[in-house]
């Protein structure tokens, strides 16, 4: 499993986030929201987006390198698609961690 997180920043223009924002609302559902911070099934996964100042922050997990590169060409493809309308332009910067393995608990097992 792989802990992707995707920091979104506008390169011209502040409005673009807002823009960006509005169109993860309007094309995927939202599994939860709170102040600032969204849950929405988006390219087929949970994804946490958060609003910070100037940016927007993606974290998602996924399973291995090859769902990686293909949710960050995705995702990329689709935010260029968004802000190649007029909006300004963005700058994705992405980084990952591989999360350690976890065996399930069997029953009875005491640590």
């Amino acid at each position: 499993m792989i802990s992707l997180t995707g920091v979104i920043r506008p390169t011209d223009e502040v409005a673009v986030l807002h823009v960006v924002e509005q169109k993860l609302r309007r094309h995927f559902p939202a599994l939860s929201a709170a102040s600032q911070v969204l849950v929405l099934q988006a390219w087929g996964l949970p994804v946490r987006v958060t609003e910070q100042l100037a940016r927007l922050r993606l974290d998602v997990v996924v399973g291995d390198q090859d769902e990686a590169a293909t949710f960050r060409d995705t995702v990329g493809a689709e935010l260029r698609g968004w802000s190649g309308s007029g909006s300004g332009s963005l700058r994705v910067d992405w980084t990952e961690d591989v999360l350690p393995a976890v065996a399930p608990a069997t029953l009875g097992e005491t640590a």
